[in-house]
């Protein structure tokens, strides 16, 4: 087969050699004190299995399996499809990634990643423990178990496209273990870090002068921060942005997507703040240009290195520790929920198809949690036959037996405002 690499002289990489295989002893974990057996069959496939407690019985299996190796290899064997790995991945991309995914450039450089490792080999000559090998190299290259997770998703999404047209007869990539992820950040900023942001970008302005290349993205940065931060746009909502998106007469803005399963575009118009309109009402339109914010040459803005390096050197100058511009968008949900938004409205506004990304992007603050807590002590007062009360001036709780008559400056906390707290 040409462009095949003969699976007899196999060897997957440096990681996995046939020296490596044979009896090993698990020391650690649920399986602490039991064997592994690792070999190849006659096709070149590795196979690994969890034996029992006996280093005996463990050497005569792994035995019995090269033994049976040996006599299948002079009988009649199953043919090889003949298909390569090359192939796979790229029927993927040109007949299922680039017609339904558009995100199919992300599972291209994805794609890239995997034929470096896996090489041109024929398809059936891959197993589970090459792709338990492959997220162990890319471990061991220091990326986070998130990010591996992700990429073993769309080779699991390759393979399953090999399975359905009848090129595979299984997944190889089925039962593998997710990697435990790192817990979201609970982090949001407030808003005097979103002022010093703004008052970072007008400094910066003020110092750079009137001639520099690199001044139109930062005053661009004057409108795309608050964007983002009060109608709670993406980086990619906001840099296709077009006159006909700014609705001035009826202060609000109109944000287009292709998110979700679904290939399609979905739109969703955000009202505008006195504070955002104000903003936005100063932003110069160019009558031969479409787009609210391009690039140099007038076209949609698509260099994501220029955009970072504007964003780092603004989060420098405003002194706020590196954050991505994407937690600008998590802000907004983060407020709204802290407000007492209830989540109906923040789907809309943030154009979610469900409340389960409202978990993740809403981060409740600690004011809140504290705010919400103090329900337990009106219970323990009214339970003793008294009522909570709080003050006008600062906020505080008070405990009224019911004897003492409620002055002008304190006002009682109602059942319905106890709910508006919990909401």
């Amino acid at each position: 087969m040409n462009g095949v690499m003969p699976l007899r002289y196999f060897s997957f990489d440096r990681l996995i050699k046939d020296k490596n295989m044979g009896v090993r002893l698990i020391r650690s974990g649920r399986s602490k004190g039991r064997y592994v057996i690792d070999w190849r069959d006659e096709y070149g496939i590795r196979h690994s299995f969890t034996h029992g407690y006996s280093k005996r019985s463990a050497d005569n299996f792994w035995h019995k399996q090269i033994t049976l190796r040996a006599e299948r290899r002079t009988l009649d064997r199953k043919p090889i499809s003949g298909l390569t790995f090359y192939v796979l991945c790229d029927e993927y991309l040109e007949k299922y990634a680039k017609i339904r995914k558009w995100s199919w450039k992300s599972d291209a450089s994805k794609v890239r990643r995997f034929k470096a490792f896996f090489k041109n080999i024929a398809i059936e000559a891959i197993s589970q423990p090459h792709i338990n090998d492959y997220t162990n190299f890319r471990k061991s290259e220091g990326i986070q178990g998130a990010t591996i997770n992700r990429e073993v998703t769309i080779l699991k999404r390759i393979f399953w496209y090999g399975k359905d047209n009848g090129m595979l007869d299984q997944n190889p990539a089925r039962e593998w273990m997710k990697f435990p992820e790192n817990q979201p950040d609970e982090s949001y900023l407030e808003w005097g870090q979103y002022k010093a942001l703004l008052g970072a970008v007008e400094r910066l302005l003020a110092a750079s002068g009137k001639v520099w290349r690199r001044r139109l993205h930062l005053e661009q940065f004057r409108y795309m921060i608050p964007l983002s931060y009060e109608a709670g746009a993406r980086r990619s909502e906001i840099l296709s942005l077009k006159k006909e998106d700014l609705d001035f007469p009826h202060r609000r803005v109109r944000f287009w997507s292709r998110k979700g399963k679904k290939y399609v575009i979905k739109s969703r118009w955000v009202p505008m703040s006195d504070h955002l309109f104000e903003i936005m009402s100063r932003l110069p339109l160019q009558q031969d240009i479409p787009f609210l914010f391009p690039d140099e040459n007038g076209n949609y803005w698509r260099s994501k290195l220029a955009f970072y390096r504007q964003w780092k050197s603004i989060l420098k100058e405003a002194g706020i520790p590196s954050v991505v511009f994407y937690r600008l968008r998590h802000s907004f949900c983060s407020l709204l929920a802290n407000k007492g938004v209830d989540v109906t409205t923040r789907m809309r506004l943030m154009g979610h198809s469900g409340p389960q990304m409202q978990q993740r992007y809403s981060h409740i603050s600690e004011e809140r949690k504290r705010q919400v807590m103090k329900v337990f002590d009106d219970l323990n007062v009214e339970s003793s036959g008294g009522r909570l009360e709080k003050t006008n001036e600062n906020g505080s709780f008070q405990y009224n037996s019911g004897d003492q008559n409620v002055n002008e400056n304190q006002s009682v906390l109602s059942t319905d405002e106890i709910g508006r707290v919990l909401y």
